[in-house]
């Protein structure tokens, strides 16, 4: 399926959505990672939990992960372009003019910092 704006120019904004910066971030990590505290459970006298509730993915986890997919999907679901059209229309228009100014200058900040660092920019 082709995406083009009024000038046939492909339309970028319309396939992009804002579940791509949770990966951006860090790709491949769960939001919500297992602390293991099943594991670890207070409950138990000796300290060792039973293995029915050390086996498989905890109660708390698996709510959590249900929470991760359901706000995956929410960011998926609304395309980038209609959130910075919304965005544009909260922002005065000297904000406006200032954003691009504030990424670069963030841009810049984090090279410089992963450079005087040895990390990879």
């Amino acid at each position: 399926m082709a995406f083009h704006d009024p000038r046939g120019e492909y339309a970028l904004h319309t396939l992009l959505n804002l579940s791509l910066a949770p990966n951006q971030v860090a790709p491949g990590a769960l939001l919500f990672g297992c602390g293991g505290v099943h594991v670890r459970c207070a409950l138990c006298a000796d300290g060792a939990a039973p293995p029915a509730a050390t086996s498989g993915v905890g109660s708390v986890h698996a709510v959590m992960l249900a929470a991760e997919r359901a706000m995956r999907d929410e960011l998926a679901a609304d395309p980038l372009g209609d959130t910075a059209i919304q965005l544009r229309s909260k922002v005065s228009a000297g904000g406006t003019a200032a954003i691009p100014r504030w990424f670069a200058t963030r841009y810049q900040a984090r090279r410089t910092s992963d450079a005087s660092s040895g990390g990879v920019a």
